[in-house]
């Protein structure tokens, strides 16, 4: 069963590195898409849990962002 989640969770992690978004035509830039988790249903335990969460990321002109990975900012230089 632990086998099965790892093969799981290395799948839905590639998933992300192989999509290739399409090139910006405006002033905004806008993903949306899914993130797998698998982890532990709580600290120390031996069974395993399976979550998803929404994966959102937005930019405007290369300058102001917001996204689950860099979370909220801007480029000043």
């Amino acid at each position: 069963m632990r086998l099965w989640f790892a093969v799981v969770a290395t799948l839905f992690a590639a998933l992300p590195a192989s999509a290739q978004p399409a090139p910006p035509t405006g002033d905004w830039r806008v993903s949306i898409g899914a993130l797998g988790i698998v982890g532990p249903s709580y600290e120390g335990s031996d069974r395993m849990k399976a979550r998803a969460l929404p994966a959102l990321d937005v930019e405007w002109r290369k300058t102001v962002f917001l996204s689950a990975q860099r979370g909220l900012g801007a480029n000043l230089l």
